[in-house]
């Protein structure tokens, strides 16, 4: 849905790849599962031009921007919610762009897209 943090994520994919990728649908935590599926690599250390998928419950996407050593990535994202203490995530409206930085925690994968 327009708004939601998948959007954002294809949103992304589109600006910079061109293009959408249709085997990702539906709740965020599944887009790992669903890319392995469909031949997309997916590796568990953060990468810059990448979407990371935060684990649990639905899920939440963002566009991986750059990430600095192997523990702080700086993301854009839609629809955060309000995240947890796990995964500090939240946006500031549905449906804004939100850039800030995260940890990267060792349960999140990443969806490299060439």
């Amino acid at each position: 849905m327009r708004g939601d943090c998948t959007y954002g994520a294809q949103e992304k994919i589109r600006q910079t790849a061109g293009y959408y990728i249709g085997a990702l649908r539906g709740d965020a935590g599944q887009w790992a599962g669903q890319a392995r599926a469909a031949g997309w690599t997916v590796v568990s250390s953060p990468q810059p031009r990448s979407v990371v998928v935060y684990p649990g419950g639905v899920g939440h996407v963002a566009w991986v921007d750059s990430v600095s050593g192997n523990t702080l990535t700086t993301i854009t994202d839609m629809n955060g919610g309000t995240g947890g203490t796990s995964y500090p995530y939240k946006t500031s409206k549905f449906g804004q762009w939100d850039t800030r930085k995260v940890p990267h925690r060792a349960s999140m994968q990443y969806i490299l897209i060439p």
